[in-house]
């Protein structure tokens, strides 16, 4: 029997930004959480609320590569609450399901998909072990706080 809380089709970073992996299959992905913005509100016409909060942040992985997400939603709003409460410490993320998107500047990023995409923040698993385990030198980044788009 295979569990779906342990069982991951993790994706590597470097077949997602060269564009390898096929944007139409969702994705498994694991790494360090790094530079997280603040949650912002988009105006938007085309939602019945008036727009949506938005959540932008990057994942590190063993290899030293980045990879951007993008949360949208009540889903951001749920994980910006979660990682607050556990910021203090390495914080490593397992999103299950993701899918892939092209940002404004070309590059392929991980979002989440409506009631399909989950979130484990430094789970009891040997997976999250091995990188909590992992620190380069480099591992000092500074987290970025932004507001734009923000409505006061």
């Amino acid at each position: 029997m295979c569990s779906s809380r342990t069982y991951f089709n993790l994706t590597e970073f470097v077949s997602i930004l060269s564009g390898i992996v096929n944007p139409n299959i969702c994705v498994d992905v694991i790494g360090k959480i790094l530079n997280v913005r603040e949650l912002v509100f988009v105006p938007s016409v085309e939602h019945s609320q008036g727009g949506y909060f938005e959540l932008c942040f990057g994942l590190r992985d063993t290899e030293c590569i980045h990879l951007e997400c993008r949360l949208t939603g009540d889903f951001a709003v749920e994980f910006y609450d979660l990682w607050k409460r556990r910021s203090r410490n390495t914080v490593i993320c397992i999103i299950k399901f993701v899918k892939l998107e092209l940002s404004q500047e070309h590059r392929w990023r991980c979002t989440n998909v409506t009631g399909c995409t989950r979130i484990m923040l430094n789970p009891d698993l040997s997976i999250t072990d091995e990188m909590l385990c992992w620190n380069p030198e480099n591992d000092q980044v500074p987290i970025i706080t932004r507001k734009e788009n923000a409505m006061e």
